[in-house]
C-alpha cells in the first residue's frame, strides 16, 4: 500500500480514479450512480482548496517572474554601462572627462588694441584725404590736354559736341566740334573725386568755399571777370593751371594769368 499525506491522496490520479469511479475503471456499476455520485461530493471539498492555491501561485508567478527577469537585465546592464566611456559615469556627479580636442589651458582673450587718436594735420596743411582728392581733380583735368575747345561742350562723362552762342563761339564752328569749354572741363575733372558741379562758370564760383587767393592750394579753382562769369581754370601748383581757355584753343596748362582774376580761389576738395 503507497502512503500519502493527508489532503495529498485525493490528487493521486489512482485515488481520484477510485473516487470518480467506486468499482474500478472497467467496473459495471454506473458513474452517475447514487454511490457515485455521494464519492464525488465526498472528494470535492478536498481538491477545492488545492486548486485555488494552485490557480494562485500560477497567477502569481505570472507577475512576478517577468519582474524578476528585467530586475536581473537590469542588474547585468549597470556594469556594462558604467565600463563604457559613451555613457560616462553612473555613480554620481564628478568632474567631466577631458576632451583630447579641448586645450589643457585655456586660451587668453585677444587683446583689444588702444583706441588711436586721430592725427590732426597742423595748421595749414592739408589732410591725406583732401590732398588725394585733390590730386584725382587734378590728374582727371591734366588727362584731357589737347582736347579740342568747344563752347557749351563737356560733362560728368568727358567731352561732348558744342552749342551755339551766336558771336565768337558759332565763328569757329564749336557747335560742330567735341570738346570742353572751361567750365565743362571743370565739370568732368571734380567729378571724378565725387563731387558735381554746377554747368557754368558763374555757378561754380558761388557754389563754393572762398578763401583768400594767396591760400590757394591745388586743387582751388581760379575765377575771372565779374562774379567769375569770364573764365575759370584749375590751381595745380607752382603758379601754373589747367584750363580750356576760349574758342580756337585746346585744353593746356599755362601759367596764372593775373590779368582780372578775382582776390579769391574758390575750394570744392
Amino acid at each position: 500500500m503507497t502512503y500519502l499525506p493527508s489532503g495529498a491522496q485525493w490528487t493521486h490520479p489512482r485515488f481520484r480514479q477510485a473516487a470518480e469511479h467506486p468499482r474500478g475503471v472497467h467496473g459495471k456499476e454506473k458513474t452517475d450512480t447514487p454511490r457515485a455520485l455521494q464519492a464525488r461530493a465526498a472528494i470535492l471539498p478536498a481538491r477545492l482548496p488545492y486548486t485555488f492555491q494552485e490557480e494562485e501561485r500560477v497567477r502569481i508567478s505570472r507577475i512576478v517572474w517577468p519582474i524578476v527577469a528585467t530586475a536581473s537585465l537590469l542588474l547585468t546592464a549597470v556594469p556594462a554601462a558604467a565600463a563604457n566611456p559613451l555613457f560616462g559615469s553612473i555613480t554620481g556627479p564628478g568632474p567631466a572627462p577631458s576632451s583630447p580636442l579641448s586645450p589643457a589651458v585655456p586660451l587668453a582673450p585677444p587683446e583689444t588694441p588702444a583706441a588711436e587718436r586721430p592725427v590732426t594735420p597742423p595748421v595749414g596743411e592739408e589732410s591725406p584725404v583732401a590732398q588725394t582728392r585733390a590730386q584725382i581733380v587734378i590728374d582727371r583735368a591734366r588727362s584731357q590736354l589737347g582736347v579740342t575747345y568747344a563752347w557749351g561742350g563737356g560733362n560728368i562723362h568727358g567731352p561732348t559736341r558744342g552749342i551755339r552762342d551766336g558771336g565768337v563761339a558759332d565763328r569757329h564752328g564749336d557747335y560742330n566740334k567735341i570738346g570742353f569749354d572751361c567750365s565743362g572741363l571743370l565739370v568732368y575733372a571734380f567729378a571724378g573725386a565725387g563731387v558735381f558741379l554746377p554747368r557754368t562758370s558763374g555757378d561754380i564760383f558761388r557754389a563754393g568755399t572762398h578763401v583768400p587767393l594767396a591760400q590757394r592750394k591745388p586743387g582751388d579753382v581760379l575765377f575771372y571777370g565779374p562774379g567769375g562769369r569770364h573764365h575759370a581754370a584749375l590751381y595745380i601748383g607752382n603758379g601754373m593751371v589747367v584750363e580750356s581757355p576760349h574758342s580756337g584753343a585746346t585744353v593746356r596748362i599755362a601759367p596764372i594769368n593775373w590779368s582780372g582774376i578775382q582776390p579769391v580761389a574758390v575750394r570744392f576738395v
